[in-house]
């Protein structure tokens, strides 16, 4: 029997919400997709798209901490991260087709403002540690 050995750098958390992503590219009129993140880490986040989005693709990202009053009362000190956007850098790492007309994309996360990945990182550590999502 084989050993499996995780290859991720980074923990996923299993932690749904909303996102909009717009491929960077030569062609302006790239067009600004909407859709579910099914789960997410330090490193990236697996969204799923209802359109194919090659391997390569960089994208501008913007994710909102989704909201949840309980945990905004028990941890005030992130009362300004959720519900906040932040602007991310992404880059598609793995597309997996789910079925006929929607796609999970793998995106790594390239950049993020220093502030915003201090607060998100943070975020993510309680999540995981202490809550019940």
């Amino acid at each position: 029997m084989t050993d499996y050995k995780e290859k991720r750098r980074y923990k996923r958390i299993d932690l749904s919400g909303y996102i909009r992503i717009k491929p960077i590219n030569i062609n302006e009129n790239a067009s600004e997709l909407k859709g579910k993140f099914k789960n997410i880490s330090e490193g990236g986040i697996l969204f799923e798209s209802i359109s194919f989005i090659e391997k390569g693709t960089l994208l501008k990202i913007e994710l909102t901490i989704p909201e949840n009053k309980a945990f905004a009362a028990r941890y005030k000190e992130f009362a300004n991260v959720v519900g906040k956007k932040s602007l991310i850098l992404g880059k598609v790492v793995r597309t997996t087709k789910i079925n006929n007309d929607k796609w999970n994309l793998g995106i790594q996360f390239v950049n993020m403002y220093e502030g915003d990945f201090a607060n998100f990182k943070r975020f993510l550590e309680l999540i995981d540690k202490n809550y019940n999502w």
